[in-house]
């Protein structure tokens, strides 16, 4: 399922980021751009907590902390890249919400997959 999110939203990013390119001003396509990376590596992040918890049975210190690093991480690049106005918050929240929407659309398969065999 990982590699279908990250195939998926790649593509769609891809697409709308060249698309927006055309019509709209550069901040947009870079939000969408930058929005779905941070997304994107969330996710990966959140992949290996996930994984590491399963494999230690409970959640330790490190992992908890790992998880407010990659908060802070993520929201402090946001920051930055909006205070320097080299993105769009409209774009960023686009860029998130393509993700984010294939993070759900891919799992509802796998759920289904396992409900109705």
């Amino acid at each position: 399922m990982e590699k279908r999110v990250y195939k998926i939203s790649g593509l769609g990013l891809a697409a709308l980021t060249a698309i927006s390119a055309f019509f709209m001003p550069v901040k947009i396509p870079a939000g969408i751009l930058a929005g779905g990376l941070l997304m994107l590596a969330n996710f990966k992040a959140l992949s290996w907590g996930v994984t590491g918890f399963l494999g230690a049975k409970k959640a330790t210190g490190k992992m908890i902390l790992f998880s407010g690093l990659r908060f802070a991480i993520i929201l402090t690049v946001l920051i930055v890249l909006l205070k320097l106005r080299l993105v769009d918050l409209l774009g960023v929240i686009l860029g998130m919400t393509v993700v984010f929407t294939v993070i759900l659309a891919e799992g509802g398969k796998e759920l289904l997959k396992r409900v109705i065999p």
